[in-house]
């Protein structure tokens, strides 16, 4: 097998001597040069589907439920909560990465398993924009981050 520096890869990466770890978080991150990088288009289906919510509520189009109003505050106490685990050590600041990474899939696992429950079955039609956005973004974003 062929060792060599990779910092001439001309992708984007820092220069010097990379890692294989290195260097794949480098092409998952900015592609390859020339093409989109393969979470690309997930993330802009998610966005779009935001996008639709966004528009339908603005125009008056969609109006949401009192399940819908229920849901949304229950995500939204998992979307602000601040990250925390795993505990940081003794005088480290935090959030930090590692802690923001996992928590996109307890983002993922707390939005399925509302999902999940009887009384917000009225969220989940793929006509329903709400749906659409969370299952967008939950499928699709959280998803693909999280791999």
């Amino acid at each position: 097998m062929e060792s060599r520096d990779l910092s001439g890869a001309q992708d984007g990466t820092p220069p010097g001597a990379l890692l294989l770890g290195t260097r794949v978080r480098a092409v998952r991150a900015g592609g390859i040069p020339g093409l989109e990088p393969e979470w690309a288009g997930e993330i802009r289906w998610a966005l779009e589907q935001v996008d639709r919510l966004h528009l339908a509520v603005r125009s008056g189009l969609w109006r949401p439920t009192p399940a819908h109003l229920e849901y949304a505050r229950a995500v939204h106490e998992t979307l602000v909560a601040e990250p925390d685990h795993p505990p940081l050590p003794d005088k480290v600041a935090g959030p930090t990465w590692i802690q923001r990474i996992v928590r996109f899939s307890h983002l993922q696992t707390t939005v399925l398993a509302l999902t999940a429950q009887p009384r917000f079955a009225v969220v989940g039609p793929a006509s329903d924009p709400l749906a659409a956005a969370v299952g967008g973004v939950t499928h699709a974003g959280l998803a693909t981050l999280t791999f």
